[in-house]
């Protein structure tokens, strides 16, 4: 399961990093995984196949804007996400993609994500309603949402 999980975060462009999950006593498990710390991966024992649940956070939050909770449902579209320059840490400013080992991390995580919102927020929205405001046609509904997806990933 593991190597499709990671053939699946390259696709999305999802930067794998370290979690840690605690046992049942104290003691600690520290996987490398390409998805959020809370995804479920399981393998059924009727027909083999893997199944994974919980996927609501796959793509990474956005910088949170002070909602309680924003990391969780405040998340980057999958368009923009796939076509950025660097692939982006789906547990960014959460507990889940803090590595113990090396504390700086999850700051570094949280600065790309930084970085994304910023390119997202200053070019990439504002080129598109230039283009938007210049061409003088009608433009329904869906229509603009492709030519939102269209422009994420093409960083415009």
């Amino acid at each position: 399961m593991n190597a499709l999980m990671k053939k699946a975060a390259r696709e999305l462009n999802i930067k794998p990093h370290w979690v840690v999950s605690k046992g049942k006593q104290t003691d600690t498990h520290r996987c490398l995984l390409a998805a959020p710390g809370d995804i479920e991966g399981h393998r059924s024992r009727t027909d083999r196949r893997f199944y994974v649940l919980d996927t609501a956070r796959v793509f990474p939050p956005q910088v949170p804007t002070g909602h309680k909770g924003g990391f969780l449902y405040q998340l980057l579209r999958p368009e923009f996400v796939k076509h950025h320059a660097v692939p982006l840490c789906s547990d960014a400013f959460c507990g889940w993609g803090n590595d113990p080992q090396d504390q700086s991390v999850i700051a570094r995580h949280n600065e790309e994500i930084r970085a994304a919102t910023k390119l997202l927020g200053r070019k990439i929205i504002p080129a598109f309603l230039k283009n938007l405001d210049s061409s003088e046609m009608y433009v329904e509904s869906l229509i603009l949402l492709r030519c939102m997806y269209v422009a994420c990933a093409r960083g415009e």
